[in-house]
């Protein structure tokens, strides 16, 4: 969970078209991710077997503990490195405490953002005070939006006592289902923005859109001039992590069920379903009415898509030269310089490509 983040960063980046910075940074941040695993997984497989004592401790013990019931600590400790463990605690705290500034910064924007759409607020006067607040910004930054957030900080003091943790502990997984209850709804946003774009390209909505043969090319996906912004097969892993965090949010806590029963485990992993269904259930009603029909029939309306139209990004022939290769390319695209007596111009063209993946 930490994905999102790219989201919450596009508003504040630099030119979309020009830049392509969210593209680079969704390939960055899977490729660290899956290599970083992968590496550690197999770092601690080679060093930690599944039988040592330690490990089992650590698998059947739910509670929130310190680092030194990590299993790199663990691997540390049966190599006999003394000073090892002592390196990753300490990066444990730091791993901690950047990943807290980055929560801070995504519930921050999050808030502003809620608190820029006044649909989404009753029509109080208290509450239509507190949403002005939250909206200012100084110099860009919403710094009443980053204190109500910090503020919520406060209640990680609960791990100071062994009978609070076990409050923060559920917390913290009410806090993950809500989190594959939104990732499930970024999933099935995306499938239904994905048909959307496919009926556009198709033509079925030309008249509805207003939308010319010219125009119509722009939605096309596979045209890898002007939609950089695409992986292959996008639907199926959409589709895929729909059903994984479906699966996930059903059966994850299924350890709640085992005898001895836990009731407040249980209603703690299993709340926010409800919870989803309840603040739904209020939307559509206030904003759709009490027939389930017209919700559907609203539903297949396009809401904001005819406003906007795709982000074309410019043919590489029509691009600026890069002022390091002389070459026209996209950012953190490899392109060789032709032509003889150029060894500096691809010394600089390899040089930049690294450092455009690296950085």
């Amino acid at each position: 969970m930490g994905w999102s983040v790219i989201l919450l960063t596009a508003p504040e980046n630099k030119n979309l078209a020009r830049e392509e910075t969210i593209k680079i940074s969704s390939r960055k941040i899977a490729l660290r991710v899956i290599t970083l695993y992968c590496l550690c997984i197999f770092t601690v497989g080679l060093n930690v077997p599944y039988q040592d004592t330690q490990l089992r401790k650590l698998a059947e013990d739910d509670g929130i503990k310190g680092g030194h019931f990590s299993v790199f600590v663990l691997a540390a400790i049966r190599e006999h490195v003394p000073v090892l463990p002592h390196f990753l605690n300490g990066f444990f705290v730091f791993s901690a405490t950047t990943t807290g500034i980055n929560s801070l910064y995504g519930a921050s924007r999050l808030l502003h953002a809620i608190a820029t759409l006044p649909d989404a607020w009753p029509r109080w006067g208290w509450t239509e005070s507190i949403r002005t607040r939250l909206e200012q910004t100084r110099h860009g930054v919403p710094m009443n939006a980053v204190i109500v957030s910090w503020l919520v900080s406060f209640i990680a003091f609960l791990s100071t006592r062994d009978d609070s943790a076990k409050v923060l502990e559920r917390m913290t997984t009410f806090s993950a289902s809500c989190s594959l209850i939104v990732y499930a709804l970024n999933c099935v946003t995306f499938l239904l923005f994905f048909k959307e774009l496919d009926q556009i390209a198709c033509g079925f909505r030309d008249r509805e859109l207003a939308i010319t043969p010219e125009t119509r090319f722009q939605f096309n996906r596979s045209a890898k001039l002007q939609y950089p912004y695409r992986s292959h097969l996008q639907w199926l892993r959409a589709l895929y992590g729909l059903v994984i965090c479906v699966l996930m949010i059903v059966f994850g806590a299924w350890r709640t069920v085992i005898p001895p029963f836990s009731s407040a485990d249980f209603v703690a992993s299993y709340i926010a379903i409800p919870i989803f269904f309840m603040i739904s259930g209020a939307y559509f009603v206030s904003s759709r009415g009490w027939r389930p029909s017209r919700w559907h029939q609203q539903a297949e309306k396009l809401y904001g898509l005819e406003a906007i139209g795709p982000i074309v990004v410019a043919d590489p022939n029509q691009r600026e030269p890069c002022e390091y290769c002389g070459v026209r390319h996209r950012r953190g695209q490899f392109a060789w310089p032709r032509g003889k007596g150029m060894h500096k111009q691809k010394a600089w063209a390899i040089t930049e490509w690294i450092w455009a993946w690296l950085k």
